[in-house]
């Protein structure tokens, strides 16, 4: 039966690729969210990922500030919460659940996006040393414009674009909605103190229509291949990742290593990352108890050019995960009827 079940998972994950070259046709494309700390929203680097936390409960909150030399700074918001649970009759094995909530603020253009994710994961072996997971998100986005704080070309009234000019540009809408379907997989390995992961997310895989126009405009799916290792050196790990985004043909490639250092109940995290578009992403964090953490990430351009507007950016992120106690009332009200010597023999029990 376990054959069987490992064999349904990595099916799932070959159709996942074969789906993703399918519906790679002649569509528009569309700019993915840049985010430099996307490894702390897992759910949306992968839905596979959803409810991959070691403790039951996990939820976080990011905040983004980009492109202060605009007039409009962009910014985007996310916050996302996912937990996972045990199957029956299935060692090894759980079910993900999570919901994300994302705001976007680009100009005239507002962004807000709801998800829902799952995934579900399992041992391929007895050992538990190889997981595969696979994971799926359906993502409502509406996207809204100020039709009066756009302008047009034939705005231009020989000296300037003036807004008191007529415009015969026609939107069809100021707000649209759409609905977007992601699918991910991941294989992870475990050997001799050190985990290695490597996963494959695709988006947009039903080519939504996003024109504010009356036209036919859709959008090409989006691949994202990521892969890392966590290497444990005693109260230290490090953790070595690379992140491939393919957005209709063009590739934007982010890499760099991360440090945890455990000091008692406390952890101190820092890295430094690089990423194609000439970004240098230095950042630093804390945490608390393994359930609390905060990380400060600052993009730099490395750009020469000073026509190019700087694309500096703040992020800024925030998680908390919970992990009951074991035990539960029920059994501590009995143990309190137990006589000394029974008390001596309990051990006690996790509920995982």
């Amino acid at each position: 039966m376990r054959l069987f079940f490992n064999k349904i998972l990595i099916s799932c994950i070959l159709l996942l690729l074969c789906c993703c070259l399918a519906t790679y046709n002649n569509t528009v494309s569309a700019q993915q969210t840049d985010i430099s700390q996307i490894k702390s929203i897992p759910i949306l680097l992968n839905p596979a990922q959803t409810g991959g936390s070691m403790n039951l409960i996990r939820a976080a909150a990011l905040y983004k500030n980009q492109w202060n030399t605009v007039s409009t700074p962009f910014s985007t918001q996310i916050a996302y919460a996912d937990m996972k649970r045990g199957l029956k009759n299935r060692q090894s094995s759980n079910l993900g659940i999570g919901a994300l909530l994302m705001s976007e603020k680009e100009g005239v253009l507002n962004t807000t996006c709801f998800g829902l994710a799952s995934s579900l994961y399992t041992s391929l072996g007895n050992r538990n040393h190889t997981f595969v997971h696979i994971g799926a998100r359906l993502d409502l986005y509406n996207k809204a414009v100020k039709k009066n704080d756009l302008i047009f070309g034939d705005q231009w009234d020989g000296a300037i674009f003036n807004k008191d000019k007529q415009s015969h540009e026609d939107l069809s809408t100021e707000s649209i909605f759409y609905m977007d379907v992601s699918l991910g997989g991941l294989f992870s390995f475990h050997y001799n103190q050190t985990t290695y992961e490597i996963g494959i997310s695709a988006s947009k895989l039903n080519s939504p229509n996003v024109s504010f126009f009356d036209a036919d405009n859709k959008m090409k799916p989006e691949f994202l291949i990521h892969a890392n290792a966590k290497i444990n050196k005693g109260l230290r790990q490090i953790i070595p990742s690379v992140i491939i985004f393919n957005d209709s043909g063009s590739n934007l490639i982010a890499a760099g290593v991360d440090v945890f250092k455990s000091i008692k109940a406390y952890g101190l995290m820092y890295g430094l990352w690089y990423k194609s578009n000439k970004s240098l992403v230095p950042m630093i964090g804390f945490s608390y108890n393994s359930r609390y953490s905060f990380k400060l990430s600052y993009d730099y351009s490395l750009e020469s050019n000073p026509e190019l507007v700087k694309r500096n950016s703040l992020e800024v992120s925030i998680s908390y995960e919970f992990r009951p106690r074991t035990g539960n009332i029920i059994s501590t009200r009995k143990k309190k009827r137990k006589s000394n010597k029974d008390k001596a023999l309990d051990c006690p029990k996790s509920n995982y």
